[in-house]
């Protein structure tokens, strides 16, 4: 009967001892922002971070945040700039680290496992961010270690820079989505 009961119970043990681990696992991956539910908003910033073309200053101004204004992100330091630029990925669920002037890449940002290497750009209204851009952004990014590019600006991009970035899958943030994140 002891026997019996002894081998029953070793099984009991490592049953429990295996639902602790699993419990401990995957609470550290929520905690750390790792796991699924990282890749589903991961994912869904991706869809929402495609591009939208802006016909005026209007139209992107009625999309203001209550903290910036088009003007505003064009008008402040480019310091300061890379600074709204970390704090758009962060409401966004990532970590974003703003780089040194020296880094190859303005912000690291880090989703998971993974990390996007950011150019952040600022241009006047009207004035368009070009291919060149995309093609420097993604050697950057690479550079710094990052698996992946993006693109953050302060105004557009032209429709070449879109494909571009498209082709070689490169993050594209205009003004507008910029606008909305924060």
């Amino acid at each position: 009967m002891l026997v019996q009961s002894a081998s029953q119970i070793g099984p009991a043990i490592l049953s429990a001892g295996l639902l602790l681990v699993l419990w401990v696992g995957v609470n550290r991956l929520w905690l750390s922002g790792t796991g699924e539910e990282t890749d589903a908003l991961q994912e869904s910033t991706n869809e929402a971070s495609k591009t939208v073309d802006v016909d005026s200053d209007e139209d992107v101004n009625s999309e203001t945040s209550d903290k910036y204004s088009t003007e505003d992100l064009q008008s402040m330091s480019s310091s300061e700039f890379r600074e709204v630029v970390a704090e758009a990925y962060r409401t966004q669920g990532y970590r974003a680290e703003v780089k040194s002037r020296y880094s190859p890449v303005d912000v690291m940002v880090r989703a998971g496992s993974e990390q996007i290497g950011v150019t952040a750009k600022q241009h006047e209204s009207g004035d368009e961010v070009s291919p060149s851009v995309i093609d420097d952004a993604l050697a950057d990014a690479t550079d710094a270690g990052a698996d992946r590019a993006a693109v953050v600006t302060s105004s557009t991009f032209t429709e070449s820079a879109k494909e571009e970035g498209e082709d070689r899958n490169v993050e594209l943030v205009d003004v507008e989505q910029l606008l909305q994140w924060i």
